[in-house]
């Protein structure tokens, strides 16, 4: 009986049983006729040994899915034995895993079942367990009776919770590149989006500040002088970084205001601003008193002038 672990060392028999295809294959050839419960046989120390001495988790199951026997590891790794009526033919966590479930069923009609990983949690299989999320493969087969029929069924788990955290690890991290990446693109979209308005707000400056400024233009009229001024401080002002300071600041002044900015920082009076903007003193009123709003300065003591020039 088992003769490949008989007149073996217990050295040699545990490298033996770190292989887990000599173990099924041992087993499976040398047990078809033995009870496994070990009440009809004089060989079942030989098995016990198999069995206990093996470092994979292994437990014994009958036709009806009952718990029978197990080794210490697979104690260490369930946590415990299961409950008297636990059955794995009705594991409601089996059942949930399609294809882990239907490997049981062919088990259970003879075949030998080797399943890929499955997450599973002991405290399922009883309630008065602690949490113990874990992962293992495994690897069945059943053990037949004098009447040729499955008698009990050889289940052998291996551990692989700690490689299924590397891997989950792996996965969140990648998730985190992948959704950093995501916010990258949208943060160059936003920036190129921000490029062109700034691109449209000149452009249109020069359409409705510039280009009326250069129409206007009368040899004849005692304002020439005061016209070409502004014309040039508004073309300075295209590039200054006033400018480009009052739009990154977000205020949300209209193209209008911020030229009214600018006129102001220059020394410029309402009555002077509304002849080079074309517009009444009574509208640049209102202008002033809406930039001061969106600068916060509403209720304020601050001069506007001396508030754009700290800008």
């Amino acid at each position: 009986m088992m003769r490949e672990y008989q007149n073996k060392t217990k050295e040699e028999l545990i490298t033996l049983l770190m292989n887990k295809d000599v173990i099924i294959d041992s087993i499976t050839k040398n047990c078809k006729h033995i009870d496994i419960a070990g009440t009809a046989i004089k060989g079942d120390e030989i098995l016990n040994q198999v069995i206990n001495l093996n470092p994979f988790a292994i437990a014994i199951w009958n036709r009806r899915g009952y718990f029978v026997k197990c080794n210490k590891a697979y104690i260490n790794m369930f946590l415990g034995h299961p409950p008297a009526d636990y059955s794995i033919w009705d594991d409601p966590g089996l059942k949930s895993k399609k294809e882990t479930w239907n490997l049981l069923m062919e088990l259970r009609d003879g075949k030998i079942m080797r399943a890929p990983p499955m997450r599973y949690n002991s405290h399922d299989m009883n309630p008065d367990y602690p949490d113990n999320p874990i992962c293992f493969k495994t690897t069945a087969f059943p053990v037949y009776s004098l009447e040729k029929e499955p008698d009990y069924f050889v289940f052998m788990y291996d551990d692989v919770t700690f490689e299924t955290k590397i891997v989950d690890e792996n996965l969140r991290q990648k998730k985190i590149i992948e959704e950093s990446n995501i916010t990258l693109r949208n943060l160059i979209y936003q920036l190129e989006k921000e490029k062109e308005s700034i691109k449209e707000n000149i452009a249109l400056n020069i359409e409705k500040i510039i280009k009326p400024i250069i129409s206007k233009i009368d040899s004849t009229s005692p304002n020439t002088q005061i016209i070409l001024n502004s014309l040039q401080k508004h073309l300075d002002s295209l590039t200054e970084s006033f400018y480009k300071r009052m739009i990154n600041m977000k205020f949300d002044l209209s193209p209008a205001e911020i030229r009214i900015c600018e006129l102001i920082k220059n020394d410029y009076l309402s009555k002077e601003i509304g002849q080079i903007l074309n517009i009444s003193v009574a509208t640049v009123q209102t202008h002033k008193k809406n930039i001061r709003k969106k600068l916060h300065l509403k209720g304020s003591k601050k001069n506007l002038k001396l508030f754009l020039l700290s800008l």
